[in-house]
């Protein structure tokens, strides 16, 4: 046997050991740090600003799919329902493809030295690095064969993998410097506290990870590159790429075998991905920018998976707006496998679904599941919320609209037994009577219902409750005189006039289209007196209305009572009668719920979450009885609000009223908006939120508030109205539209019982 001094001599005449030794040791002992001049030059030398893209769609409108945490390697990992997702989005019609797909969270990592119980969840075949990045890369690639650009935004999991990647350098360098004499290894032992340990940390993050992704594979070992170039380079790959970084950033040039092979790997790259550590979105459409900030994580840690994970992304930019900073257009977050969105602060603040079956969890032996750390674990056990594989995409267009598109395996199988598209118009919170109503709104968004849904499609019209204030508060009557709606029918009388001018000249197309009419309740009807004692919810004149103009158009009774009705109370398959006012219609398979909030002890969520949770809560509870219900949709937040739960979609809808002194005190903030929802036909359930500003800037085309009607009956604009900022209840002094005034004489006419005289003579 050799002794250790021979060993050393051999070491020591091996040309790639000797090599990579010389590069090792130089690195460990480099400095390329100047002293700094002062305090401010050190800060200033370490800004670390959030990567930006930008983007321009030469269109009216931007799209952008998210698709998140698929964690290739991980036993869970929804391979099929990537691939199936990317399928169906190229199938989609060209104006609903996106146009960029943001992806994050591709591999899992093979947790060679961090988190070691994890590798337990690993697919065997999957268990090494140059596979992961093998396949992230045919993922990516996917993608991008559709003709959708790729952004890639790295994950927790991705930056994990870096510092692996990092002590396993810093590893190979001490293991190499060992061999030259004059290097202490105690000067390393710590790698941690090594003064090199950042800058190759960062090199890792903003290198190595995106060139390994980009190329597929890990980076090469020594021997592997003196093989791949016959002998020209005998160091490893690593050492190549940071040395000629080092070198570039000193103004000199890199060996030439070593410019060669960069080069050569350069031209196997996939250079059309743009990878990312957090990003900041600049989207340019035709008439509009967006500024949408891309966050992978904003929990203190990325690991646990909270139960709350939205609340510190929704006070951040409440901060941001209370100061006066700029808030983005969308601020996203993608490591939290939930897909959920708020509006709020003229923001969209949104976490983006995950690719992991984590219900596999409930069927995975022991050794399996007691793997610490593992995501599948985590959803079940401190969420306690199981999550089904989903992506979503986010449309904005230049005239206001917000669409969200979502896939999921369940609601997109169900979409095919609805052969036509159609669409739900939702009514929620039209306060009519309070002075934080906008009836001036109001008829602009049931003008788009008109021309948009019924001059379209099929459609069904959802009363989700609040169609009047009622006499909810004791304090109501001195908080909207100016109204003179005080009674419940001077609000019921102004309710119909205005339905019935906005839906005048209706077609019997058009209610051959309008399908159904669902009216329910809210707690505004129900607190107002006679429903708590003599059972009356102050719907009847809503259903009276419609059920007249079907009438008109020549319907039949039994025609008009399917079509038009309340759901007053509940059937289940064990025959038992529960009334309440809870509205179900199935279309096809797809069951859709409309109750005014879903959760009678709720709270403004549970758990401190956003309301739209309420979903999941209200599912469980019904359990059996909620399999056959797809969507829950929901008013009284006056917040628009989305959520994918397991297989169910809940939906918040915006409301038709602005703030009150109720919400002012409370620090509540309600956004003005009409919620459109879009199912069958073979395509992904859409969510379309019509913003304020969106039916500010509408024209009224049908019913007698066309701007046509209104001059010919002597109302018009006053001089410097403007519609953003002269609500209708602004004292008289203020400028007032020609809309503003004929709704205002139809409010005194109701409050006045103008139709409903009788006469002595």
């Amino acid at each position: 046997m050799p002794n250790q001094a021979e060993s050393l001599q051999k070491q020591n005449e091996d040309p790639i050991l000797v090599a990579n030794a010389e590069f090792a040791a130089d690195l460990l002992t480099f400095d390329n740090q100047d002293e700094p001049t002062s305090l401010v030059e050190i800060y200033e030398n370490n800004s670390n600003p959030v990567d930006v893209v930008e983007m321009a769609t030469g269109r009216p409108a931007a799209s952008v799919l998210y698709m998140s945490e698929l964690l290739i390697g991980h036993q869970d990992a929804a391979v099929d329902f990537y691939v199936d997702t990317v399928e169906r989005v190229a199938g989609l019609p060209k104006d609903m493809q996106p146009d960029v797909a943001v992806l994050s969270g591709l591999v899992q990592g093979d947790f060679k030295y961090l988190e070691k119980s994890r590798r337990s969840t690993l697919v065997p075949e999957l268990n090494s690095m140059d596979k992961q990045f093998k396949y992230a890369r045919q993922m990516i690639e996917l993608v991008q064969e559709k003709g959708i650009p790729v952004v890639y935004n790295m994950s927790n999991d991705d930056r994990r993998i870096a510092e692996e990647y990092t002590i396993e350098v810093f590893r190979k360098m001490h293991d190499y410097a060992k061999s030259q004499e004059g290097v202490s290894w105690a000067k390393a032992d710590k790698m941690r506290q090594h003064p090199a340990w950042n800058t190759h940390l960062q090199f890792q993050i903003q290198q190595v990870f995106p060139y390994c992704l980009s190329m597929g594979r890990r980076l090469l070992t020594a021997g592997e590159m003196s093989e791949a170039t016959k002998g020209k380079v005998n160091i490893e790959e690593y050492f190549v790429l940071f040395g000629a970084h080092q070198t570039a950033q000193e103004g000199g040039n890199p060996p030439k075998a070593h410019r060669d092979w960069i080069k050569q790997a350069e031209a196997g790259r996939n250079k059309d991905v743009i990878i990312t550590d957090d990003v900041d979105m600049h989207i340019e459409t035709e008439g509009r920018t967006y500024t949408d900030s891309v966050r992978h994580y904003m929990g203190f840690s990325p690991s646990p998976m909270y139960q709350s994970h939205m609340k510190t992304s929704v006070d951040a930019v409440a901060q941001l707006a209370a100061g006066g900073r700029a808030t983005p257009d969308m601020f996203i977050t993608q490591h939290n496998q939930e897909e959920v969105g708020v509006s709020a602060q003229n923001s969209w603040i949104i976490s983006t679904g995950g690719l992991i079956r984590a219900r596999n969890f409930l069927e995975a032996s022991g050794s399996r599941t007691d793997a610490r750390g593992d995501v599948s674990r985590r959803l079940v056990t401190t969420r306690r919320r199981i999550p089904e594989p989903s992506a979503s995409m986010h449309e904005r267009t230049d005239d206001g609209r917000h669409i969200v598109t979502f896939f999921n395996e369940t609601l997109n199988e169900k979409s095919f037994s609805l052969p036509e598209r159609m669409t739900i118009a939702e009514l929620c919170d039209l306060q009519t009577g309070s002075i934080t109503a906008r009836p001036d709104i109001l008829i602009k968004y049931l003008d788009f219902i008109r021309t948009r849904a019924l001059g379209e499609r099929a459609t069904a019209l959802f009363f989700g409750g609040d169609m009047m204030h009622g006499r909810n508060y004791p304090h109501f009557p001195s908080e909207s005189q100016m109204t003179g709606l005080m009674a419940m029918d001077s609000q019921e009388a102004f309710n119909t006039a205005l339905f019935q001018d906005a839906f005048s000249g209706v077609s019997t197309e058009e209610l051959k289209a309008l399908e159904k009419v669902l009216v329910q309740p809210g707690n505004h009807e129900w607190n107002s007196g006679t429903l708590k004692w003599h059972g009356y919810s102050f719907t009847t004149y809503m259903r009276n209305l419609f059920e007249k103009m079907y009438a008109r158009a020549g319907f039949t009774d039994a025609e008009i009572a399917n079509r038009v009705k309340s759901h007053e109370a509940t059937i289940t398959a064990r025959g038992e009668y529960a009334s309440g006012y809870t509205g179900i219609e199935y279309f096809g398979d797809m069951g859709v719920l409309i109750q005014h909030y879903l959760m009678e002890r709720g709270g403004k969520g549970s758990s401190g979450d956003l309301p739209v949770y309420q979903t999941h809560h209200f599912a469980n509870g019904g359990a059996d009885l909620m399999k056959n219900v797809d969507i829950f949709m929901a008013g009284h937040w006056h917040h628009p609000q989305y959520g994918m739960f397991g297989d169910k979609l809940g939906l918040v809808g915006g409301s038709m009223a602005g703030l009150s002194d109720y919400e002012l005190k409370r620090g509540y903030r309600p956004t003005i908006a009409g919620t459109l929802l879009h199912i069958g036909g073979g395509l992904p359930a859409q969510v379309e939120f019509i913003s304020e500003e969106t039916l500010h800037d509408h024209t009224i085309t049908t019913g007698n508030f066309t701007p046509e009607i209104l001059k010919s009956e002597g109302y018009k604009d006053d001089k410097n109205f403007d519609a953003a900022k002269h609500g209708i209840f602004l004292p008289d002094s203020f400028a007032k539209s020609a809309l503003q005034k004929k709704v205002l004489q139809m409010m005194r006419n109701a409050s006045q019982r103008a139709d409903k005289i009788s006469i002595l003579k």
